[in-house]
C-alpha cells in the first residue's frame, strides 16, 4: 500500500498548489501531511484532503478521513482510514 500512496502523492503534487507527504502507513490507515499557503479553514478545506483519495484511484479500497489536526495555518496532518475493501 505504501508504494500506491507514494505514487498518489506524487501525482497530487504535480497538479495542486497544496502539497502532500505520506508520514506513516499502517495496516488500516495512513497519515498524510498537507502544506501550502492555500490551506485555510473554510468549507473547501476537506476538498484538498479528499482529492488525495481520488488520486489513489483504487476501486478495491475506500478511504475516508478520520482525524484532522491543524499544525499551523499552512499545515495539516490528516489520518485516513480504510473504510472498506472489495
Amino acid at each position: 500500500m505504501k508504494e500506491k500512496l507514494t505514487k498518489a502523492a506524487s501525482s497530487y503534487n504535480k497538479y495542486r498548489k497544496v502539497k502532500v507527504d505520506i508520514l506513516r502507513v499502517e495496516k488500516d490507515k495512513f497519515i498524510a501531511k498537507f502544506t501550502g499557503k492555500n490551506l485555510c479553514y473554510t468549507c473547501c478545506l476537506y476538498d484538498w484532503f479528499e482529492d488525495l483519495i481520488y488520486e489513489i484511484g483504487d476501486d478495491k479500497v475506500k478511504f475516508s478521513t478520520s482525524k484532522v489536526e491543524k499544525i499551523s495555518d499552512s499545515e495539516y496532518h490528516v489520518e485516513f482510514f480504510l473504510e472498506a475493501r472489495w
